[in-house]
């Protein structure tokens, strides 16, 4: 048979309710006529919903317990700490493996999590959590093409910076990613290109204007546009994305402090600051409200950590002015309550105020050398601490909406890596940050917006269905397996996914193969800069406290 070429676009968090006022404006008359001439269907994600673990799982086609990344961030057996996930975490052959092993050529450009990148059959570009000049395949991809000054990430990204100037830039890096795509395919053979476009999630995370994601959106469009149009026979192309956006959220819980007040977690605690120094810098801010006044006395004479200083503040109805009531120059002296995990029975382990990396980790002694919970005791531990979390209620019903065990939601022999307890939180709350606040349930600032489960599928070409439909919602993991299919590739019997069969026009059946156990390099681990700069951009879009 004769393939014809196929072009996958990928919009992280790009949904329906997010983007139909512009698809019915004109605004995206790429993308509208895709889905005239094809057809459309949301795309459920995994859990959680959120970058990392939602790109593995579309380009394996299994389940995080398969392939091993569950969040940002990776637990491991000999420590409590936790490293930036990598290519190296997962567990899986890409659909760019299983394609090189028919011979078919494929370029990969800014996919999250391939960093450092695997060999292939064509060219690989590292994408979101990759240092900023990322190890590429071959190493000279980027300077063959012209493109040595390529980056992963805006200049300012990391920098509070005004948002017409991240504007500028993020639109000048969505521009880079379709300059370098055009060159690349210009200058190789290639049967699969892939090309994602970060930062149609990263403009509903930083910004209220609808407006400026509307135009981080609409260079999106023109960016497919050309990339479709340097192509100069029929090809297909299909548009994903990761998971939705959108989600309005009103309450944050500090799950660690509820797990302290029922005698699950255990704190550790610093001194507290000079209490001199307190009255100084609160005589010289003494710009407030009688009741802040009267606070800042009362807190002069205490031992201080901020927990106890937001304690204080929520009993007096001062929560939200807490920031202002610390001088900014003694944050930093003020000690923090921070939790003890090597004493404690259960901890939410996350990545701070995103609430979509969710879990509850039981300190087990079958995977912590020192954990407190021995085998006897984990199952009534969870089973427990289960029923305790179903049945929170918070300032507006009921916080989780799915209270699971881990082996109940995934396969596969990294689920010993997954949280013991999976979480998915109520529509209105966010799971807020590891560290134990002063109170359980805090307001979320204006506009936090958070993820959804369901992102988008889109599929128009010379081999798609005109105004295909299907039955059901299909998953995330459908889209390597239905792509295999497309490009006539064996498909691994230990996929998760399906073919979604109404979406091609083919009647070959697809063929099964079954493959030797795939796993990854030695470990990978970023420098002390390279995490430093990555922890600092995840600050500055809302990921990380």
């Amino acid at each position: 048979m004769t393939r014809n070429k196929t072009i996958i676009f990928g919009l992280d968090g790009a949904c329906w309710d997010l983007i139909q006022e512009w698809l019915d404006a004109g605004n995206l008359p790429t993308l509208a006529s895709l889905v005239e001439e094809g057809g459309r269907a949301p795309l459920e994600s995994c859990v959680p919903a959120t970058t990392p673990p939602a790109w593995s799982s579309l380009t394996t086609g299994v389940n995080p317990g398969k392939h091993g990344v569950f969040g940002f961030y990776r637990r491991h057996r000999d420590h409590y700490d936790v490293s930036p996930v990598s290519d190296r975490d997962v567990h899986a052959r890409r659909l760019w493996d299983y394609t090189s092993k028919t011979d078919l050529s494929s370029i990969v450009v800014n996919v999250p999590v391939t960093h450092p990148a695997r060999s292939l059959n064509g060219v690989l570009i590292p994408g979101y959590l990759a240092p900023n000049t990322p190890t590429t395949y071959p190493e000279s991809a980027l300077v063959d093409t012209g493109h040595q000054d390529y980056s992963v990430y805006a200049p300012s990204e990391a920098d509070d910076v005004p948002n017409d100037q991240l504007l500028s830039e993020w639109l000048d890096l969505t521009e880079s990613r379709a300059d370098l795509t055009h060159a690349l395919m210009e200058r190789h053979d290639w049967d699969l290109t892939f090309v994602e476009f970060q930062k149609t999630d990263g403009a509903v995370h930083k910004f209220d204007d609808r407006e400026k994601i509307r135009a981080i959106y609409e260079r999106v469009d023109d960016c497919m546009d050309r990339l479709i149009s340097a192509v100069d026979e029929p090809v297909n192309v299909i548009v994903v994305s990761d998971h939705g956006i959108g989600q309005q959220k009103e309450w944050a819980i500090s799950l660690n402090t509820w797990l302290e007040e029922r005698g699950y977690l255990q704190t550790a605690t610093g001194s507290g600051i000079d209490k001199q120094e307190w009255i100084t810098a609160a005589r010289d801010d003494d710009d407030g409200t009688d009741n802040e006044r009267g606070s800042r006395n009362w807190l002069a004479s205490a031992v201080l950590t901020r927990q106890r200083i937001e304690r204080v503040l929520s009993t007096l109805g001062l929560y939200d002015v807490a920031r202002r009531v610390v001088p900014d120059s003694l944050k930093d002296a003020v000690d923090e309550v921070t939790v003890n995990r090597a004493v404690s029975t259960a901890f939410y382990e996350g990545i701070g105020f995103s609430g979509v990396d969710t879990g509850v980790i039981i300190n087990e002694g079958a995977f912590y050398e020192d954990g407190t919970v021995s085998a006897a005791e984990y199952e009534t531990v969870r089973s427990t601490l289960i029923e305790e979390l179903g049945d929170l209620t918070g300032p507006v019903g009921p916080v989780f909406s799915s209270v699971e065990p881990r082996e109940a939601v995934y396969n596969g022999e990294q689920t010993a890596f997954a949280p013991d307890i999976v979480l998915e939180q109520a529509d209105p709350y966010v799971i807020g940050s590891t560290t134990p606040r002063g109170k359980t349930f805090i307001k979320t600032e204006k506009n936090r917006i958070d993820h959804r489960r369901n992102g988008l599928l889109v599929a128009a070409g010379p081999d798609i269905t005109a105004n295909w439909s299907l039955p059901a919602t299909p998953s995330i993991f459908d889209v390597t397996p239905t792509l295999l299919h497309l490009l006539d590739c064996p498909i691994a019997d230990t996929l998760d996914g399906e073919v979604l069969s109404p979406v091609l026009e083919t009647e070959r059946k697809p063929q099964v193969e079954t493959y030797d156990p795939y796993e990854p390099d030695e470990a990978y681990t970023l420098s002390a800069d390279e995490r430093s700069s990555m922890e600092d951009r995840l600050k500055q879009m809302g990921y990380l406290e």
